[in-house]
């Protein structure tokens, strides 16, 4: 085998092992940024869940009001509380 075409090969085989072990190295970096991303996503879902509970009691409460406003204004209040919750709940899912 002619030495330039030698040469040729062991650079093109150095140069592919080098941007083997970069995409390697980044993809590790990316790996623990979206793991630290997840776990995050994970305690802020139950961060906000945990927040909503005070009002969902709230709502209960007032969903036997004797006033028919109070009950429609906890009933909206009970299904807003309830899809927040639910997209925390998913939210937390995805990160985990």
């Amino acid at each position: 085998m002619p030495a330039a075409l030698f040469g040729a090969i062991a650079g093109a085989a150095i140069g592919a092992a080098l941007v083997w072990f970069a995409l390697r190295h980044r993809l590790a970096k990316t790996s623990a940024a979206a793991d630290k991303m997840a776990t995050q996503l994970s305690t802020l879902s139950h961060d906000v869940r945990s927040a909503l509970s005070a009002g969902v009691l709230m709502a209960e409460r007032l969903e036997h009001n004797s006033d028919p406003a109070v009950r429609e204004a906890a009933a909206m209040l009970m299904s807003s509380m309830d899809r927040a919750a639910e997209a925390a709940r998913v939210a937390g899912r995805q990160g985990v």
